[in-house]
């Protein structure tokens, strides 16, 4: 009975995630991309991670708990192109479901090349990249790319996979009539310091921490931020802006240069990146979170801010309107003026009131964007594309 009971076990497909870097360079990516498959690698259902090769893998290697990881280098004009090493290790793993994170990369080709060939299922998360925003950037590249295979990879994939409602409705206005899994980023819950060790100095500490790139908003957090110093002196006195996170680009002497320019020096600081424990360590010692982003699909940041119980200010784009009807956020937009007077009303409420925003971040976390459910999520919708019947409740349709 046990021997029958045993053969009517479905099989565990075999999955290979595709993404892009490997290492922290993928922002948020390197988050929602490896915490869920080193997850499902703790439960015997690891995936067949393959990426693409850059500096900072060797540091963090040890962080994928996955049985196979391997990266390999694009072959092609500024590195985008066929990879033929990934195409062989396709071959070897021969996936049940294959699942492409990211669009617009080396990655999506091969993704594209593989589902045409062999059918296989193909599940694809645009990580914000469908964003109107987003598309603006390096728009004529884009247009290239979609129209050589990305948009008829889209709109033949098994699951388009949104991270939010807001990505979903951009899917659909993209033209996109492929099922989506709506399954969010999420965070680990872990103790917060004890009263009194908690890293704070004397002056209240406004953290940006994200890659350095445009479209974070950065050069209008620091115009916003020389406002709120000329028009609210006395708040501003008592407060220091902390800029976090890695150069994505070559922007960094151009946002050193503006500080300089707007006569911010000791007062914003450029603290470089900071990963795992340093990043804990940072969030610690700051009193609130800011991110004037113009483009997102779920910033990892602002959950992780919220997990440390920080008060945060941060846009619609950021696609967490949770925080706002939880009293958790206040909303501004990417312009200078509205950054300066959110920035004033919070540095102006009681601290009690901004401990209590930093808790409901904190209650919201633990309450929606734990990563078992989230890994949980995903682990139905590989059995589902691999065995067919009720598509998990993650699952919508285009109507």
């Amino acid at each position: 009975m046990a021997a029958d009971m045993a053969d009517e076990t479905p099989a565990i497909p075999r999955v290979a995630m595709l993404t892009g870097s490997l290492s922290p360079r993928a922002g948020g990516m390197f988050y929602s991309a490896r915490i869920p498959a080193n997850i499902m690698a703790e439960q015997g259902r690891s995936p067949h991670v393959l990426g693409l090769s850059d500096p900072d893998l060797a540091a963090s290697r040890d962080r994928w708990h996955v049985e196979t990881l391997s990266a390999f280098e694009p072959k092609g004009p500024g590195g985008f192109g066929a990879v033929p090493a990934l195409r062989r290790a396709l071959e070897a793993i021969r996936p049940d479901v294959l699942h492409a994170r990211g669009i617009w990369l080396p990655t999506s080709l091969a993704a594209w090349r593989w589902r045409r060939r062999h059918g296989t299922p193909l599940v694809i998360s645009t990580h914000g990249m469908l964003d109107p925003k987003a598309l603006q950037l390096s728009a004529g590249k884009k247009r290239i790319i979609a129209a050589a295979f990305e948009r008829a990879n889209m709109q033949h994939a098994s699951v388009m996979h949104a991270l939010n409602r807001s990505e979903a409705n951009a899917m659909r206005a993209y033209g996109l009539r492929t099922p989506i899994a709506i399954i969010p980023n999420g965070v680990d819950l872990m103790p917060l310091p004890e009263a009194g060790v908690s890293g704070r100095g004397p002056r209240r500490t406004m953290l940006f921490l994200a890659r350095i790139h445009p479209k974070k908003g950065i050069s209008e957090l620091l115009h916003g931020w020389a406002l709120f110093r000329a028009q609210r002196p006395d708040l501003a006195a008592e407060w220091r802006l902390d800029i976090a996170g890695w150069d994505d680009g070559g922007h960094l002497p151009h946002l050193e240069a503006l500080a300089r320019d707007l006569a911010l020096a000791g007062n914003v600081a450029f603290v470089g990146p900071r990963y795992d424990r340093e990043k804990i360590a940072v969030m610690d010692a700051a009193d609130a979170f800011i991110l004037p982003s113009f483009s997102e699909g779920l910033p990892i940041s602002v959950l992780e801010a919220w997990e440390r119980a920080l008060p945060v200010l941060m846009t619609d784009a950021c696609n967490l309107p949770e925080g706002f009807a939880r009293g958790a956020a206040l909303r501004i937009a990417p312009e200078p003026g509205d950054i300066a007077r959110g920035i004033a009303k919070l540095a102006a409420m009681e601290p009690a009131r901004r401990t209590a925003m930093g808790r409901a971040g904190r209650g919201l976390v633990a309450e929606q964007f734990g990563w078992e459910a989230i890994s949980a999520d995903y682990l139905a919708l590989y059995d589902w594309l691999h065995h067919g019947g009720d598509a998990p409740a993650c699952v919508e349709y285009s109507t």
